[in-house]
């Protein structure tokens, strides 16, 4: 159609998503342009995710309109999506990482030759050019699995662009990149932008959102607030839209006198990754660890909690030496660990909540014959209380 720069390609009017219990979007809006970064803001359930897989053909099960290129569509399935130039790219990359790159891009499209075998050739060649459009310093027959976590992103944007897509979602791009990393894909989203792609982005990094947006949509708990142009709002008024009241101290210091030193790590050696690594922890304390990523934080953590063995060194709780060999003991000693990876090392995806709480601590809901269903649910709707999870049921 030949649309112009900053000329609408999209727009999404009164969509509505209910879950089992849950009004996950409530005549919500939102359009994109060509050539331009829309942000989609809003608090973790606020609805960001949910209106972009109705977009994408995820949420098939949704009412309102859909506008795209001047054409109203009906969403129905993720093929038909990008087949009309809409790709997304998850937050939690879906790549196959024992095949090489170029499989990934051309996953169950690959081109074929006369004799119905993949032609390689054309295929490598076809993602070293998609590689290439956006600067991406990859081989295509490198393996996935020999890739850092920014790479796959480009990987991932590389595959966005094999199915020509006029319009890019972007789910949390940068949760889990380096600085460096970030960088080179704000690069990457400036070419999209020259070539007049419609980028939304998904973003809780405020700002991120100052640097890379043109404009912002605001979401609050499933309902549309507000859309400006990024250089119209501060990060206050942003913060202030999205959580509907105003904020005067985001993080208010707690002044508590540090107490005793409840864990201890002395000279932690693990390969060539930790080297004589000490550090206390005390009671009423924030401890923080700061690096890029492989710096080791994540090694010395779990090496504090029994999940990796460390080849010498100390863990003492409360001054006395443990020694910690497994998860199991780490926990009887009363350390607690948050993953990381919650998809493949924190959930047990095929599990309901119920079940994947209770996991971390059996003992708590043990009766005489086993689990005793109506205490383990108990305990459980006061933990995700306390904690506001939002969720239809605790069988979810």
């Amino acid at each position: 159609m030949g649309e112009s720069r900053g000329e609408c390609i999209l727009e999404m009017r009164d969509i509505t998503v209910e879950f089992p219990g849950v009004l996950a979007l409530n005549k919500a809006r939102f359009d994109a342009r060509r050539g331009e970064v829309h942000v989609l803001l809003g608090e973790n359930g606020a609805g960001k995710s949910t209106i972009m897989k109705v977009l994408a053909g995820v949420n098939t099960k949704y009412t309102g309109s859909v506008t795209l290129k001047g054409e109203d569509i009906v969403c129905a399935s993720i093929d038909e999506q990008r087949a009309r130039g809409v790709s997304i790219i998850f937050q939690e990359m879906n790549l196959l990482k024992n095949l090489t790159v170029a499989e990934n891009i051309f996953m169950g499209r690959q081109p074929r030759t006369k004799s119905g075998n993949v032609d390689w050739r054309t295929m490598n060649r076809t993602a070293r050019d998609l590689l290439d459009s956006i600067n991406a310093d990859i081989s295509e027959k490198t393996l996935v699995s020999k890739l850092s976590v920014g790479q796959m992103q480009l990987v991932e944007i590389a595959k966005a662009l094999s199915f020509e897509s006029d319009i890019i979602i972007m789910d949390e791009p940068t949760s889990a990149l380096t600085e460096k990393e970030v960088d080179s894909l704000f690069e990457i989203i400036s070419t999209l932008k020259k070539q007049k792609k419609a980028i939304v982005y998904i973003s809780h990094r405020l700002e991120e959102i100052m640097k890379i947006g043109d404009r912002v949509t605001i979401f609050r708990d499933g309902e549309y607030i507000n859309t400006l142009n990024v250089k119209e709002i501060t990060i206050d008024e942003m913060v202030t839209q999205m959580v509907g009241r105003e904020m005067t101290d985001y993080y208010p210091k707690v002044e508590v006198n540090p107490g005793d030193v409840l864990l201890e790590a002395k000279n932690i050696v693990q390969g060539r990754i930790l080297k004589n690594v000490s550090f206390q922890a005390r009671a009423g304390q924030i401890t923080g660890f700061y690096g890029l990523m492989g710096a080791g934080r994540t090694e010395l953590m779990r090496a504090v909690f029994g999940a990796d063995p460390f080849d010498s060194g100390e863990v003492l709780i409360k001054g006395k030496k443990q020694n910690i060999k497994s998860c199991e003991e780490a926990k009887k000693c009363g350390i607690a660990l948050l993953t990381e990876d919650r998809k493949n090392q924190g959930l047990i995806l095929e599990f309901d909540l119920n079940t994947n709480i209770s996991l971390a601590n059996l003992d708590t809901t043990m009766g005489k014959f086993g689990i005793d269903a109506k205490k383990e649910t108990e305990n459980n709707q006061k933990l995700t209380e306390s904690i506001r999870v939002k969720t239809p049921s605790l069988r979810q």
